[in-house]
């Protein structure tokens, strides 16, 4: 979960697989700079040689609550997805891309898979299917994605005090996997708590009006409140 340095402190962006990190990463460097706690190359080492279970952007919230100390950054922010969509965006990367899923591995497959494996192993591909919710503080100022880049852009150009490069979050990936009614049903239970702090519906990309959910959201140099 990258770190970038601002005028005036340090900010945070969970990066949440599956939810146009890699955009959004690109455009934190072209406006702020080198990054910190960000390792790309983190995989590409051998599993006993890698420094821990998953890479530093993708840590998880509890994991991040150890190692920076309340207060520590300035501002943090999270761009989030509907959960539907964005597990079904995590198995094509997964698949083609990182080649962790056979080919010959359908979804509904590997839906049963993930659900056997994380209550043992919850960062099982480098936390790309971990529940967004425990991966986002509870102070982040969260974004969803289907609601596009100009409230996220405003945010950004508020904490840096001026306009940046233009910020472009569309996620082009490939076809997305079909849903079965057994589908539907597994991932809402899976990602229960995601559907419900960020505010998303049943549909795939259906978002319930109003903002998504936060607790405790601190504004720019402010205390945490409630």
């Amino acid at each position: 979960m990258p770190i970038f340095r601002m005028p005036g402190g340090l900010g945070y962006f969970a990066d949440v697989p599956g939810c146009a990190g890699a955009a959004m990463i690109r455009h934190l460097e072209a406006r702020f700079g080198p990054l910190a706690f960000h390792d790309p190359t983190h995989n590409e080492a051998p599993r006993g040689q890698r420094w821990s279970r998953t890479s530093p952007q993708h840590v998880g919230r509890k994991t991040l609550q150890r190692l920076f100390p309340p207060g520590f950054f300035a501002a943090n922010f999270a761009v989030v997805r509907h959960p539907v969509d964005r597990i079904r965006a995590v198995y094509v990367f997964q698949r083609d891309v990182e080649g962790t899923i056979p080919q010959s591995t359908a979804f509904d497959e590997w839906l049963e898979d993930i659900a056997e494996r994380t209550p043992d192993e919850p960062w099982v591909f480098d936390n790309a299917v971990r529940p967004m919710a425990d991966m986002v503080p509870a102070e982040a100022e969260v974004f969803r994605l289907e609601e596009g880049e100009e409230a996220v852009t405003a945010w950004l150009d508020g904490i840096a005090g001026a306009a940046g490069p233009e910020l472009d979050l569309a996620v082009q990936e490939a076809a997305l996997p079909d849903l079965s009614p057994f589908d539907r049903d597994r991932i809402t239970e899976l990602y229960a708590a995601d559907f419900a702090r960020f505010g998303y519906g049943a549909e795939p990309g259906e978002v319930v009006p109003g903002p998504a959910a936060r607790s405790g959201m601190r504004r720019l140099f402010g205390r945490a409140r409630d």
